[in-house]
């Protein structure tokens, strides 16, 4: 996974619930050395002081039972209660969530609590076949969030995005978000990748036509990520949602994926997309300049 040498212009807050969660946060607190990983073993003093100073929170974790869930919202509810914090999102591996009653309305009391809730399964990712890098091996749905983790912390750090970029898109909506991951190798890499992602959103019941917000990542390595290959990811997911859509498409490089590309794509489900301009006299006289 890349890491941007830039410091991020906001500061990133991970805050860990259960085993699984503890897991991802070691992982991203090994890589990155411009956030604060926390484990639900941190006092929550230490935890409440972090979250006040964070400009963005990630509340990870696996929701084995009703307590580590409870512990989830808890962790959403201090980061909501931060004034400082401008955007939290929730990671959570969806197998994990337990099947108890009171296990599903943590659930949904944590949904109530973040701005965009990622529950991410198997569907997400397409394909596991021999396109499939190595590091993207079972626990399937454990990689994904670290992984999307990751590439939220990334594109805070990237110097082409601005954190209200991040905040316009995850804020839009409701708190209801689904992931999208495409893996493809060769000379139409990006583009074959970025359709695999459109396709693993359409395997979660998402109307990309109906659909107002995504960020996206396009992921390679220096040498095979091209202009090309990038400029052909972009085309391909703006030809499949909507015209007045907010989103933008961000490159990534990890010089990991090889002749790998890997498109990422981050939608809210809820979004409504933005209204067309209204055609004033004024607007089709610029419009005119132009043809």
């Amino acid at each position: 996974m890349f890491v941007s040498d830039n410091m991020a212009r906001g500061l990133i807050t991970v805050v860990a619930a259960g085993e699984i969660g503890n897991r991802v946060a070691a992982g991203l607190g090994s890589l990155f050395g411009n956030i604060l990983c926390h484990t639900d073993l941190m006092p929550l003093d230490v935890i409440s002081c972090s979250m006040a100073a964070s400009d963005l929170i990630l509340v990870v974790s696996g929701l084995e039972d009703e307590v580590v869930a409870g512990r989830a919202a808890d962790f959403a509810g201090m980061a909501r209660d931060s004034h400082s914090c401008r955007i939290v999102i929730g990671l959570v591996t969806k197998s994990s969530v337990g099947p108890a009653l009171v296990c599903q309305e943590r659930v949904e009391a944590l949904r109530c609590k973040v701005d965009a809730l990622f529950m991410p399964s198997n569907d997400c990712l397409i394909s596991m076949g021999p396109d499939a890098s190595e590091d993207m091996q079972p626990p399937i749905e454990e990689h994904l969030v670290r992984l999307l983790a990751g590439e939220v912390i990334n594109l805070n750090s990237d110097t082409s995005v601005d954190l209200s970029d991040i905040k316009a898109i995850m804020c839009d909506g409701g708190s209801e978000a689904c992931l999208g991951v495409g893996i493809a190798k060769g000379e139409n890499g990006g583009k074959n990748s970025a359709l695999k992602a459109l396709q693993a959103l359409r395997f979660q019941e998402m109307d990309l036509t109906r659909t107002g917000a995504f960020i996206v990542s396009v992921t390679g390595s220096p040498t095979n990520l091209t202009m090309e290959n990038f400029a052909a990811a972009h085309a391909a997911i703006k030809g499949a949602i909507h015209e007045n859509a907010n989103f933008f498409v961000v490159p990534l490089f990890d010089e990991a994926l090889a002749g790998t590309v890997r498109v990422t794509i981050m939608a809210k489900r809820n979004a409504i997309p933005l209204p067309a301009p209204e055609m004033t006299p004024q607007l089709a006289a610029f419009l005119a300049d132009f043809e």
